[in-house]
């Protein structure tokens, strides 16, 4: 018998949050609120865990991922 199965992680749009200047490259650029998510898939499909690696702002020029906790994050996606 053959199990297949992916892995991996995703990313996850959750709020675009405008444009601003990046701390790490200092370009004007767009910003947004995402979670990367770690995902364990059954033929590919069915998801049999996931769990979540990271929150944070993503720069769209850079590529740079400023980490947020929790509760920084909530309070970001409700405004």
């Amino acid at each position: 018998m053959v199990v297949l199965y992916s892995y991996g992680s995703h990313f996850k749009t959750d709020k675009e949050l405008g444009v601003s200047k990046c701390k790490n490259c200092n370009h004007e650029a767009e910003k947004i609120l995402l979670t990367e998510k770690y995902k364990i898939k059954l033929f590919y499909i069915l998801p049999l865990f996931s769990k979540v690696k990271n929150r944070g702002i993503l720069c769209t020029h850079c590529g740079n991922i400023e980490n947020l906790s929790k509760r920084e994050y909530e309070d970001m996606k409700k405004a």
